[in-house]
Formats: C-alpha cells, structure tokens, sequence
C-alpha cells in the first residue's frame, strides 16, 4: 500500500492571486459605466457592493451579479461583459509565482498532496485559477461557499498533521485551535511566513 502524502492546503484569493488589485481593476472597469446620476463614483462601487452584495446578504461577489445589480439601479451595462471577459484574458499578470514556486521547493508535489481552496463563486474562482495556469497541479480543488475552516474539516482527521498557507490571520488562527499540530504559513502580499503560536 503506497504511503499515504502529507496534505497541503493552499488558499487562492490574496495568497496565490493578488485578488485585492484584481477588484481595483473591476472597479476601473465598473467605473466606465453612465447611469443615471452620472458615472459610478468609487464611493458608489462600495456602497452597491455592501449593501446588495456579500456574505452577510447570503451571497458571494461576482462580476455577474454585480452587472446585473447595476442594470436593477438603472446603469447602462451595455458591452460591459465583453469587456469584462477582456480583462480576464490578462488576470495572469494578478498570480504570485514568488509564493508558489516557494511552496512546491519546499514542498515538492511528487511527496504532498495539494489541495487548493478557495471562498466563493465555483465559475468566478474557477477564472482566477485557470489564469494562473496551474490548476493540473493540485489533487483536489475545492471551491467553498461556506465558512472556510469549518469545510477543511471535512478533509482533516482529527490528529492528521497537514501544512497550510493561508492570507487571513482569522482563518489561520480557526485552524490552528482545532489543529494545533499542523504546520501553517501566514501569507502576506509576497511575504511568507511559518505562524507560531
């Protein structure tokens, strides 16, 4: 029976894609469109995607959704989806080969088995990795559409050691109570540090 692999939990959003400059990019995007008061003011941008769209309204982000959002408010969206797919053709230029190239040389794939992970829309998150060009690379994927450390979970016994790379201390520190022995890497921008507890 071969030996079973040590499992590599990579997050996507802010560890393995700039994530962050992507939205400001949307929203340079978003910003072209003439509504009715004129075009759509950053302030606006935030204030739509607050309050129509998030977690909290039981909903993820996407770039869809939020299209159709303007076209509720009366913005004109005409030609915004082809642009949109436009842009994504270049989100290559968001992924963070500094921060992978560093995990598989410090973790070489032939001896772990990497599972990447990933909170929000399958289709939207599914664009992201696909323009990163490494999606043959993991084992598993998994796009979450609930809390994160509650469905890493599901693929961690109990005592099971595992190493994971995440960019938000609330998720590192959620893994960490329920598995004080696995091995867990705070990732910030380019930076990649081992959390100690």
């Amino acid at each position: 029976m071969p030996e079973q692999k040590t499992k590599v939990f990579i997050d996507l959003d802010d560890t393995l894609f700039d994530t962050k400059s992507l939205k400001a990019q949307n929203y340079l995007l978003f910003n072209e469109i003439p509504g009715n008061t004129g075009l759509l003011s950053r302030e606006e941008f935030g204030e739509l995607l607050n309050s129509e769209l998030g977690s909290h309204k039981g909903t993820v982000f996407t770039p869809a959704a939020m299209i159709e959002l303007l076209q509720r408010k009366g913005y004109n969206t005409e030609g915004l989806a082809k642009r949109r797919k436009e842009m994504m053709k270049s989100a290559n230029k968001y992924f963070k080969p500094e921060i992978y190239q560093w995990i598989v040389k410090n973790f070489p794939r032939e001896k772990y088995e990497y599972i990447i992970y990933s909170y929000g829309d399958p289709n939207f998150q599914h664009e992201k990795l696909t323009a990163c060009g490494i999606e043959k690379d993991f084992d598993k994927i998994l796009y979450i559409s609930t809390d994160k450390v509650e469905t890493l979970q599901k693929y961690i016994s109990q005592n099971e050691s595992f190493v994971l790379f995440e960019d938000k201390l609330k998720i590192v520190e959620g893994v960490h109570q329920r598995h004080p022995n696995a091995t867990i890497y705070h990732v910030d921008g380019l930076r990649i540090g081992q959390y100690n507890f």
